[in-house]
């Protein structure tokens, strides 16, 4: 029974992938047959903040969980050591002053008016 069933759908089943092999082949050939541009991106270029906020973020968020860890010194077993404290705080710190610096754009050279 099972290769009656197979003998039925191994033809449709073969010509399924064909059709799919030619989608593919000929969506290939329109994509080389595109128009080079040149990378033009003005995110690329854009000077931000992005790096001094992360550092700032994470400083001030990891001083925090330094100080938040002196607070259960009593059981020291649940609690996390001095630098685990550090880094809880400071990695979700440096996220966040990454984003906000990152939407402050950087004053350029080439920008300024005599």
């Amino acid at each position: 029974m099972k290769i009656v069933l197979w003998l039925c759908f191994a033809t449709p089943l073969a010509a399924q992938r064909i059709a799919d092999y030619e989608l593919a082949r000929s969506q290939v050939e329109t994509v080389r047959a595109l128009p080079k541009t040149p990378f033009d991106s003005s995110s690329v270029r854009r000077k931000t903040y992005w790096l001094e906020g992360g550092i700032v973020g994470g400083v001030i968020t990891g001083a925090l969980g330094l100080m938040l860890s002196g607070l259960c010194e009593g059981d020291s077993s649940s609690c996390p050591g001095k630098a685990r404290s550090f880094l809880i705080g400071a990695v979700p710190g440096f996220t966040i002053g990454a984003f906000v610096g990152d939407g402050i754009k950087k004053e350029s050279d080439d920008e300024e008016e005599p």
